[in-house]
């Protein structure tokens, strides 16, 4: 295989040569043309090659060995595209920088950082205060929030108890 062709086009060539091969009277069988594509591919299909060696190969026709080539071919392309799509496999660093302020040197901290320590902060003092309140409301007694508001000793004045 040439360094810039494509699989197809090394199968093509192949099977020009043994076109006229078999004009001159000669034969290959499927397996042998099949054996001759493996050995032609480069490096990069070393895997491939290697799994269809292990398999059945006295079955496979040429045709059949070039769609498998072409469907791993089309398979990596769909991997590395979603790859590249994909922004968590972008890497991203955090550099932290000196500055001198008046002969002082001094850390200058992400902000982002800070914020995001602040609001987590905020978020579990919170979800703390949800849970003390919690526990008030299943205590419910109408007397207590009358005697907030001062009507109820008024009220009880009011009452009288029958035995």
């Amino acid at each position: 295989m040439l360094p810039d062709e494509s699989v197809n086009d090394m199968y093509g060539r192949l099977n020009v040569i043994v076109n006229e091969i078999k004009g001159l009277g000669g034969s290959y069988t499927d397996l042998e043309i099949a054996q001759k594509m493996l050995r032609a591919l480069p490096t990069k299909y070393e895997t491939l090659v290697t799994l269809l060696i292990n398999s059945d190969m006295s079955r496979m026709t040429p045709a059949a060995l070039l769609g498998k080539i072409n469907t791993n071919d089309m398979y990596k392309a769909k991997k590395q595209e979603l790859e590249e799509a994909s922004p968590s496999s972008k890497k991203t660093i955090a550099l932290k920088t000196e500055v001198e302020d008046k002969g002082k040197s001094r850390v200058d901290e992400d902000k982002s950082d800070d914020l995001d320590d602040e609001i987590a902060l905020l978020a579990k003092r919170f979800n703390e205060l949800l849970g003390r309140r919690k526990g008030e409301g299943n205590n419910f007694n109408s007397y207590k929030r009358r005697d907030r508001r001062g009507s109820h000793k008024r009220s009880l004045g009011n009452l009288r108890c029958f035995d």
